[in-house]
């Protein structure tokens, strides 16, 4: 019988986590820029950018759409940190 690997307990040994940005759906809403996020123009004319809905989604920048960002704790390898490695541990 093998011993279970050893994983970082934040990523669980993927290495990746949800992005807290978008919440893991990697699509953002955002203000309209045609409308500043109004859905109207000043003369009360519904926005053509956004469907009158003065947000649009968008890609989210921190993730990049995959809706996953390296795990902070382990820097993506998905083994524990600090390193749990017994040769680096020695006497004095």
């Amino acid at each position: 019988m093998e011993d279970a690997e050893e994983k970082c307990d934040d990523c669980e040994g993927v290495g990746t986590v949800e992005c807290k940005d978008c919440d893991g759906k990697g699509v953002i809403e955002k203000d309209c820029e045609e409308c500043e996020g109004e859905g109207h123009s000043e003369s009360g004319t519904p926005c053509l950018e956004c469907d009158g809905e003065g947000s649009i989604e968008g890609q989210c920048e921190k993730c990049t759409g995959d809706g996953k960002v390296e795990c902070q704790t382990c820097h993506g390898t998905g083994e524990p940190f600090p390193s749990t490695d017994k040769t680096m541990t020695t006497k004095l």
